[in-house]
């Protein structure tokens, strides 16, 4: 949510307040979104005439909207808009609350952001070698001289963030078109190759649907997470195809945070239909030619979106 559409909603609710003194409760009724709830009664079938009070939100209510303001917790635009709005306003309960929220958090669309502390490392300190002098008699010697002691610099061994297409496999399960949508799942799995860099981190899964003549219909954008004993992951879909009976899914598996052009897998394409079972090929990226070029400038408008979300 930015910080401009807050401020539309504190201006949409400062003009309801004056239409509210003014008896015109509807139209503030109207302007604040309010009719959109099922359990809305309009304002001539009312028994009084006063809005009823919003309720007191529970500690735990209270600190989900704090995180999501705060951007420690990111939310779907719709749950967000709609939602949180409604709880506050007592149109929804908590519990009916709680368990979308819960149903965002468990299908991944809603997630807390993470922060790693950085590793601040102790200077290494050497004590100075002390060199007691040398008292002999009468006898002139030579002055003893120590040469300094010499500390080697600590070397720390760089990081290995390493990319490459061999480090993901997929490997559709199922994909077929059924009453006009499409639906299917995909399962990821780490393989030999994959970078222990990127064990717990979250990397970014695009699905793009598209005509057999090379018209986007829809482009879906998933988390993946792998751990050293969690090796896979399964993504279902169920997406719309506007009324296509045969179209072309492809699917790229891509870091998100440092380098967003790094591809952990080749482009994944499954060729499906009504009847026919899920066709699956597979190809490079760079040989994609023109579908490779537009899934490149996909992943570029994603990237600036989710900055300017930041």
């Amino acid at each position: 949510m930015t910080n401009g559409h807050w401020a539309d909603r504190r201006k949409k609710e400062e003009q309801a307040d004056i239409l509210y003194s003014q008896g015109k409760t509807e139209q503030a009724d109207f302007l604040l979104g309010k009719q959109l709830h099922p359990d809305y009664v309009p304002v001539n079938e009312r028994v009084t005439g006063k809005e009823p009070q919003p309720p007191v939100l529970s500690t735990q209510i209270t600190k989900i909207i704090n995180d999501w303001h705060t951007h420690q917790l990111i939310l779907p635009a719709w749950f967000a808009n709609n939602n949180i709005n409604w709880v506050i306003s007592g149109h929804i309960t908590e519990s009916e609350f709680l368990k979308g929220f819960n149903d965002l958090l468990h299908s991944g669309l809603a997630y807390y952001v993470i922060e790693t502390p950085p590793v601040v490392t102790p200077p290494v300190v050497t004590p100075p070698v002390v060199t007691p002098p040398v008292v002999t008699p009468p006898v002139v010697t030579p002055p003893v001289v120590t040469p300094p002691v010499v500390t080697p610099p600590v070397v720390t061994p760089p990081i290995d963030d390493s990319i490459n297409t061999n480090m993901v496999t997929q490997q559709v399960i199922n994909f077929n078109i059924i009453n006009g949508r499409a639906v299917g799942s995909i399962k990821f799995v780490a393989t030999n190759n994959f970078n222990p860099y990127y064990y717990n981190k979250e990397i970014i899964n695009l699905v793009q649907f598209k005509t057999p003549n090379g018209v986007t219909l829809l482009v879906k954008e998933n988390r993946l997470r792998f751990t050293q004993t969690e090796l896979d992951e399964i993504i279902s879909y169920d997406e719309s195809v506007q009324e296509n009976t045969r179209i072309t899914v492809e699917s790229f598996v891509w870091e998100w945070i440092d380098k967003p052009a790094g591809a952990f897998s080749n482009k994944y394409t499954i060729d499906i239909s009504e009847k026919e079972p899920p066709k699956p090929t597979t190809s490079g990226f760079m040989s994609a030619g023109v579908a490779g070029a537009i899934a490149g400038l996909i992943l570029i408008g994603f990237i600036a979106d989710h900055k300017r979300d930041k």
